[in-house]
């Protein structure tokens, strides 16, 4: 499919905190996909970032450990 396309991807929530995930399911050469943003209606929007983590972690690997495709 071709242009820019709308999802809602919930209604009628209760008025508390949600976490969205949005993932490409297939490799990198199977099309493309732009993500262009949320819209909210009769909510409060984004809620603050969490405060960044102190500690991280470097995987080295062969493709499917360093997430080829992604």
């Amino acid at each position: 499919m071709r242009g820019t396309q709308t999802i809602t991807l919930a209604s009628g929530l209760p008025l508390t905190n949600h976490t969205i995930e949005l993932e490409k399911r297939t490799d990198a050469q199977f099309g493309v996909v732009r993500f262009e943003g949320y819209t909210f209606t009769g909510g409060t929007g984004l809620l603050a970032p969490p405060a960044r983590l102190t500690r991280k972690i470097e995987w080295l690997g062969d493709s499917a450990t360093n997430g080829y495709g992604v």
